[in-house]
């Protein structure tokens, strides 16, 4: 939004130009990550979408994974089911490759 108003930050931010996307000069992401770090909790949290799929990872509690079309109200929890150990992993390698691109330093555990 930034660019809509020819406004910028003096410092690198994060993120991609909505302007960019809008005008084909940028490809949409493959996958979407958002964080917490615990307003007013000690809650720490990220989260990454793709496709049908939310995982959310947290650095003091169980690990979620939430299949959205089926269960659009997150009321099963499938992070220990078997048949998803596939979708699991490779949205943690997701989270762990965004991590190091945006210098997040939240600590990831089992990734």
């Amino acid at each position: 939004m930034l660019d809509a108003f020819d406004l910028s930050f003096d410092y690198e931010v994060p993120g991609m130009s909505l302007l960019d996307l809008m005008y084909g000069q940028a490809s949409p992401r493959e996958y979407m990550v958002c964080t917490t770090n615990g307003h007013f909790s000690d809650t720490r949290a990220r989260t990454v979408y793709f496709g049908d799929y939310k995982y959310t990872y947290y650095a003091n509690d169980i690990d979620e994974l939430y299949n959205l079309k089926e269960d659009p109200f997150e009321m099963n929890n499938l992070i220990f089911e078997k048949d998803k150990q596939g979708i699991i992993g490779l949205m943690k390698t997701m989270l762990y490759n965004w991590q190091i691109e945006q210098r997040d330093n939240i600590p990831l555990i089992n990734v």
